[in-house]
């Protein structure tokens, strides 16, 4: 899922009601997993492709990457 679609934002508390537990544990993982595979791919990267890299999200290093070398990455997670 982290190559299909970008992280949500954080959930939030509406006025002084708390954050869903629920929707933050998700959310959470949610983060773990795209913050993962962004070490993955930026620890494999030249020193050029990470610096041009390294603010961007899974999804848009994999379509930017895509559009570049117009390959599928081959990971396996």
């Amino acid at each position: 899922d982290v190559f299909e679609t970008a992280l949500p934002p954080r959930p939030v508390g509406v006025g002084d009601a708390p954050v869903d537990p629920q929707a933050l544990a998700e959310w959470t993982a949610k983060y773990d997993r795209h913050n993962k595979v962004a070490c993955l791919l930026l620890g494999s990267m030249t020193p050029r492709l990470f610096q041009q890299f390294k603010h961007k999200t899974p999804l848009e290093m994999y379509n930017e990457l895509y559009q570049m070398y117009g390959k599928p990455l081959c990971v396996e997670l």
